[in-house]
């Protein structure tokens, strides 16, 4: 994950654009796009996964996280990880790649630069929707 963040959060935009080649230390292998597909599927598992402390699963729907609202105390360095997951979810889309987990869903609305609505509230706290 470390050489993950540092090797990805010292790109600049154009090359967040070109063609990526990953290698796993110490595991001879050509990337033909099978190894790019375990990265993305590991690097989201374990930045997604709730002992990392960014994510939260949703109270509505287990299936879904939401963004941890104490991140900061359980990872001191969550801002610049939420800045890599960023890059991550941004790269995954542009190449295709499938990432392993499911955001709920106004976070994807407002990737997506769609509206929020009052319903969204639902999937945070559904006892504050019903009021």
């Amino acid at each position: 994950m470390e050489d993950s963040l540092k090797s990805i959060m010292d790109l600049d935009a154009s090359q967040m654009r070109n063609m990526w080649r990953f290698e796993f230390i110490g595991e001879p292998g050509i990337d033909a796009g099978g190894v790019a597909r375990e990265w993305f599927q590991l690097v989201s598992e374990d930045i997604f996964h709730p002992d990392f402390g960014l994510w939260q699963y949703s109270a509505v729907n287990q299936m879904c996280m939401q963004i941890n609202a104490s991140s900061g105390v359980a990872n001191g360095d969550h801002l610049r990880y939420f800045r890599f997951t960023g890059r991550i979810l941004g790269k995954a889309l542009f190449d295709g790649q499938l990432i392993a987990a499911h955001m709920i869903r106004h976070l994807y609305k407002h990737l997506l630069g769609w509206p929020l609505m009052f319903d969204d509230i639902e999937m945070i706290d559904s006892s504050v929707h019903r009021r």
